[in-house]
């Protein structure tokens, strides 16, 4: 692989802004800041990232000129440079592919009226993008670091899809994606070895595999696009073969506070270096866990009563790590009324499963409290049919 520093390209229409960039990144990443009406076709083949503004009032051109050559705001000027980028790198296979996102503080816009959240996935999802940035604040999953760092994160990891994928559908192109999700290294016995099949890793490749990852005829045709894609969009927002501390919380029947707390404890993080998530776009979106690691620490560390909250709280007590009496009986994660997404815990007996739109299949069921569905009796029709007759008459 190429070891120079990831590349950025900003097109903003007040380009003076967004130049600080350039000297705050410098150690990590290669920045370039454009007026669009400046921009060359060397500023696009080179970058690994372009992130683009979406009110692009001082651009006199964009709105002169035939109406099918207008471009009124970024997301148009991003379709357009989507489809130069292919133009320009056709052909070329030492190119890394180009991964683009929308970089402004009008989210809310993006997001419509009826869902104010300014969530960055599903704003990604509907307008065919990598990524939704807010300028200027946190991003919008949980524990999500700066802007900046996550500017970097997702240039390398497109600098990371470079490496020569298997020309064929075969073990090959699992064996590689594995790879790039963390759980083997270059070097490591092919997928069918007795070792593999020993540790958790394979569960966690099962695990992920079930959640359908594109790495065979799609991450062709999408350069790799479509992987990063798929963890950003599918994965790391909803609960699959990786873990947040709101799930981590819930497996141990605490609350998010809780766990940072005890995180906080190196005792706790060293217990859980080994299945924290290190692959393609780790730390992007906060701390991650692999599910099949920590059941299987607990299971191990309880002697095969991982399912009793009191076996685990005193195994973890032997480890020098304290955690409370269970804070909620039978704890689920659920998400609130307004914006459908994970918010905090609840027993299980005040909770009913409910079917968000667009909520990935397989993913772990998403839940509401009975109390926020008794506020919001126009979200009834989400919940799952098996537990409609749990609902208030």
């Amino acid at each position: 692989m190429n070891d120079r520093l990831p590349a950025l390209l900003v097109i903003d229409d007040q380009p003076e802004k967004q130049k600080p960039l350039e000297f705050t990144l410098s150690d990590d990443a290669s920045v370039v800041v454009r007026h669009p009406a400046d921009l060359v076709e060397d500023d696009l083949i080179k970058a690994d990232l372009v992130l683009v503004d979406y009110e692009l009032n001082d651009w006199r051109e964009r709105v002169e000129g035939p109406l099918g050559l207008r471009a009124y705001d970024g997301l148009a000027l991003l379709a357009s440079l989507r489809r130069a980028a292919l133009r320009l790198t056709q052909g070329k296979p030492e190119h890394s592919p180009t991964a683009f996102a929308i970089y402004s503080g009008k989210l809310t816009e993006l997001s419509g009226p009826k869902a104010p959240s300014k969530v960055p996935h599903e704003i990604a999802r509907v307008y065919n993008l990598e990524w939704a940035f807010e300028k200027g604040r946190v991003s919008g999953l949980e524990e999500s670091p700066l802007n900046e760092r996550q500017f970097v994160i997702l240039a390398k990891a497109v600098r990371e899809l470079v490496d020569e994928w298997p020309d064929r559908v075969s073990q090959l192109s699992e064996q590689h994606a594995a790879r790039l999700l963390g759980l083997r290294d270059a070097d490591s016995p092919t997928l069918s070895s007795h070792d593999w099949e020993a540790t958790w890793r394979s569960q966690g490749w099962e695990d992920a595999f079930d959640a359908y990852p594109p790495i065979f005829e799609i991450y062709e045709r999408t350069h790799g696009l479509a992987l990063l894609r798929w963890l950003l969009h599918r994965v790391f927002p909803y609960p699959t073969f990786l873990w947040d501390s709101r799930y981590l919380g819930a497996r141990l029947g605490i609350q998010e506070e809780s766990v940072k707390q005890l995180l906080s404890n190196s005792s706790l993080r060293e217990l859980l270096a080994d299945y924290e998530y290190r692959g393609l776009l780790a730390g992007f979106a906060g701390p991650r866990w692999w599910k099949a690691g920590i059941e299987e620490v607990l299971w191990e560390m309880t002697d095969g009563e991982s399912a009793n909250p009191k076996s685990i709280r005193t195994a973890l007590a032997e480890e020098g790590i304290s955690i409370p009496d269970s804070e909620v009986m039978r704890p689920v994660v659920c998400i609130d009324s307004e914006y459908l997404r994970p918010t905090r815990l609840s027993p299980v007996d005040s909770a009913v499963r409910v079917r968000p739109d667009d909520w990935p299949p397989f993913a772990d069921s998403a839940w509401m409290t009975l109390d926020d569905l008794a506020a919001r009796p126009d979200l009834v029709a989400l919940v799952a049919p098996d537990d409609r007759h749990r609902l208030p008459i």
